[in-house]
């Protein structure tokens, strides 16, 4: 087990399962074991800078107050996690009699898309550059269902219910974002308060957590090199 630069164990030897910071590597001060339990800020953090506007904020502080972005000290322990305020699904719209209508599947393949990636290290996103694209991952595909769906971090640990939709990449939160299903079967997305945001269409304008409506053959970006191409199958 590792410990990163506050004292959470992680199984991951590149970023902490619970803070997403940069673990430590050779040549790094060790943790001190003296110090206060893994889990707990130490006393002495005093106050930080945003990695993305530089405003200071302490450890206890969730959110820059500047920029608005996750501060990775504001995430506490906690064993559950917290509920998210889904708009109301839409009714169905009603069907004319004598007619009938085509069934349709909604599918997302998840692909880790290299111009994506370019253009986060043209933002300079945090460690963009410190980064390696995984050329070896391949696409995989899922049907989406139910009423919703989240799109987040793969975590190994077993306090927190694991995302429907779990990717491999260091840029995405645990909770980044939510596809919403709509009475009519398409699907919305909006952005759960995640570090470094979403976008569509290799647009520039964050998803904010005003759900957007999604068409066939958009694409949803997030993290460091995810995109989620959305498609309707007709069946």
């Amino acid at each position: 087990m590792l410990i990163c630069p506050v004292g959470h164990p992680s199984t991951a030897a590149d970023y902490c399962d619970e803070c997403g910071r940069t673990m430590p590597v050779a040549g790094d001060s060790p943790y001190d074991p003296e110090g206060p339990p893994p889990g707990e800020a130490p006393p002495n953090l005093g106050v930080l800078t945003c990695r993305f506007c530089a405003t200071e904020y302490t450890p206890e502080d969730q959110f820059c107050e500047g920029c608005g972005h996750e501060n990775p000290q504001g995430q506490s322990g906690e064993t559950e996690e917290p509920p998210v305020e889904l708009p109301p699904v839409k009714p169905p719209p009603t069907e004319e009699p004598g007619t009938s209508s085509v069934g349709t599947v909604w599918t997302a393949r998840v692909v880790s898309d290299h111009d994506y990636f370019l253009r986060v290290l043209e933002w300079d996103g945090p460690d963009a550059h410190s980064m390696r694209f995984p050329h070896e991952q391949e696409p995989w595909t899922l049907q989406l269902t139910g009423e919703s769906m989240r799109i987040g971090r793969r975590n190994p640990s077993p306090s927190s219910a694991p995302p429907e939709i779990p990717l491999d990449d260091p840029g995405v939160s645990r909770r980044h974002a939510m596809l919403l299903r709509c009475g009519d079967g398409t699907w919305e997305v909006m952005d759960l308060g995640s570090a470094n945001g979403t976008t569509i269409n290799a647009g520039y304008d964050r998803v904010r957590r005003d759900p957007v409506h999604l068409k066939d053959g958009d694409r949803v970006h997030v993290g460091a090199w995810t995109t989620l191409e959305i498609r309707r199958v007709d069946v």
